[in-house]
């Protein structure tokens, strides 16, 4: 198994190094029969861990600006978040009596085989989600799209599906789908083969398969209809307002239902159920309310076990070690060190300063090379971007626009964030058509700065 290709079907080394097992996927050395099979099955499981973790935590290693690119930061040998699940692996490893868990030879192999099969599985799953957002649209369009002419053009492709269900039997159609799905499983050599003849005969040749380039041209996927409606905003003056946030809960009062709620069918009665009964159902049960929220921190009974305590130690010192580090950046702005200057106030000063300031969508408080002030976004066909009287920016001249972590790198962001109990303002980069660029840090409303400014030049924007 190990010594066979699973993409040729031909003979590799290996991906252990060295074929110790003709059972296992990694043909990783073993000192027992089926001791390899079983390492790979439990590194099997904390990759799947890892990555679940990477998803939830993922953040862009290079996410920091250009300009403290090279500097060190007080992270750098921190591991990342999804390589904590292999520390704890190997921790575990170790508690269980395993001096060496490096003997395993198959861990890093199977983590590099799950995450080689995971990055097709994300872009299918993009190709999915994004054609999916684009069939809603054009079945409900939102105006300013037009209703019609997409909803035709689906209804006539069902229209040859429906011609063959007619023309032919369901033995007849069972036996082509089988027939299609015999040739796509099994004829992968001869399908690799014709796609690489394509490509290099007729690059681009896979564009013209995506849906959106001939069956949904002209239906926009989520984010194309946000960027149209926020352009439409810009276009006439209005633009959208920062959404509403705050950082009270919201009321545990149940909501009056009305007669959509409650649909019945002839004489029965809403909900199967008296107006009683309803009313009982939905009122408000304390203890209920209280479990389903989870506790407020990370950290249980403090006074109670030493497991607890030793984490809200752990905790205390590192509030501690970062607020004394905050106080260090500005020591190290002071005398020009960039990673500092974009550091300073990235930390509010106090609990919901983030969540409670008030500002958009014309004017937000940001920081330029370490000193406060606010950004302020003219609309208009000429609008434009500046920093207090420091410098001014046309937004038709705007090339790139990119975010990055308001502590410069991400595992920073994270550790002070979970410290502190405080929402890091990230902050933004603008570069121009001159080469010059200008990085805004501190920005409490990044996001929609972000979504202002993309809406405002009318370019084409590339993600990347």
């Amino acid at each position: 198994m190990a010594l066979t290709d699973m993409a040729t079907g031909g003979l590799t080394k290996p991906r252990a190094g060295v074929l110790g097992a003709t059972d296992a996927v990694t043909g990783a050395p073993e000192n027992f029969k089926g001791e390899a099979v079983e390492n790979e099955a439990s590194n099997f499981v904390t990759g799947v861990v890892g990555i679940a973790v990477n998803t939830l935590t993922a953040q862009d290693p290079e996410d920091e600006p250009e300009n403290q690119k090279g500097e060190s930061h007080p992270t750098d040998n921190m591991p990342h978040p999804n390589e904590a699940t292999t520390l704890f692996a190997v921790a575990k490893d170790k508690a269980a009596g395993i001096s060496e868990p490096s003997h395993d030879k198959s861990k890093y192999p199977m983590e590099t085989i799950m995450w080689s099969k995971m990055l097709p599985l994300l872009r299918l799953l993009h190709f999915v989600s994004d054609n999916w957002e684009r069939v809603a649209n054009a079945l409900d369009p939102t105006p300013p799209f037009p209703k019609g002419k997409l909803r035709v053009r689906l209804a006539g492709l069902l229209s040859p599906m429906l011609m063959v269900c007619v023309c032919f039997s369901a033995a007849t159609m069972v036996k082509a789908i089988t027939f299609i799905f015999g040739a796509v499983f099994f004829g992968d050599p001869m399908i690799r083969r014709t796609t690489q003849w394509l490509d290099r005969w007729h690059p681009g040749w896979t564009q013209l398969l995506r849906p959106e380039a001939h069956i949904l041209r002209g239906a926009p996927n989520d984010a194309q209809l946000a960027i149209t409606l926020l352009r439409l905003g810009e276009a006439h003056g209005t633009p959208f307002p920062p959404a509403p946030s705050t950082n009270e809960g919201p009321p545990k009062e149940p909501v009056q239902l009305t007669a959509a709620d409650m649909d019945a069918t002839g004489a029965d009665a809403p909900l199967g159920a008296t107006q009683d009964e309803i009313d009982e159902a939905k009122a408000a049960d304390p203890a209920t309310l209280d479990q389903a929220g989870g506790p407020d921190s990370e950290i249980k009974d403090v006074g109670g076990p030493k497991t607890s305590r030793l984490l809200a130690l752990v905790k205390g010192s590192a509030k501690l070690g970062v607020k004394a580090a905050l106080q260090v950046d500005k020591l190290r702005a002071k005398a020009g060190r960039e990673s500092a200057k974009n550091r300073l106030g990235a930390v509010p000063p106090e609990e919901g300063a983030a969540g409670d300031h008030k500002e958009g969508p014309t004017e937000f408080s940001a920081r330029w090379e370490g000193k406060p002030g606010h950004i302020r976004v003219g609309p208009g066909p000429d609008g434009f971007v500046s920093f207090n009287d420091d410098w001014r920016i046309r937004a038709a001249d705007i090339t790139e626009l990119r975010k990055h972590s308001g502590m410069g790198a991400p595992k920073l962001k994270l550790a002070v964030g979970w410290a502190m109990d405080r929402d890091v303002a990230d902050g933004i980069e603008i570069k121009d058509r001159n080469g010059n660029s200008y990085v805004l840090s501190a920005v409490l409303l990044r996001d929609q700065l972000f979504n202002r400014l993309c809406a405002m030049g009318g370019q084409k924007w590339e993600v990347w």
